[in-house]
Order: C-alpha cells, then structure tokens, then sequence
C-alpha cells in the first residue's frame, strides 16, 4: 500500500531540472575544493624534499652539526609520511 502511494508521487520536471543543477553543481565544488586539497599537499611535499635535499647539502658542506641534520631529517621524514598517509 505505502509502494503504491510512493510510486503514484512524482517531481515536477522544473523541480526535478533544477534538484540535478544543484546536485551537480554541489558536486562540482566538491571535486574542485578536492583537486586543490591534493594540488596543495603535493606542493607541500615537494617543499618537504627541497628541505631535505637543503640539509643534506648543508651537512656536506660542514654547515650543520650531525647531530642537528640527523634531527631535522627525521622531522622532515615524518612530515613526509604524514602527507603520504593523509
């Protein structure tokens, strides 16, 4: 009884046009707002590495202690992971 009362309702094609308008607008937003979430966390990696290709040259270069480089690496590291997970 209740199918037959939920299949006699029906969507007047205007609310029906503009209900999919939304919806896909909706969904628009959503797959722009997640290309920049993913846009911004490959920079954001790519800025980790230059950090550690920047340590790596400063300890070369005597610059910074083992102890200090040895450090600041694996803080880098663990950001890396971080972004890579999330």
């Amino acid at each position: 009884m209740i199918e037959d009362q939920i299949k006699a309702l029906s969507i007047v094609p205007k609310y029906k046009d503009w209900l999919i308008e939304a919806v896909k607008e909706q969904y628009e937003d959503e797959l722009e707002s997640q290309n920049q979430l993913l846009e911004d966390a490959k920079k954001y990696e790519q800025k980790l590495l230059t950090e550690m290709d920047s340590l790596l040259d400063l300890r070369i270069s005597n610059e910074i202690s083992l102890e200090k480089y040895t450090t600041k690496k694996a803080e880098r590291e663990a950001l890396l992971i971080r972004v890579a997970r999330d």
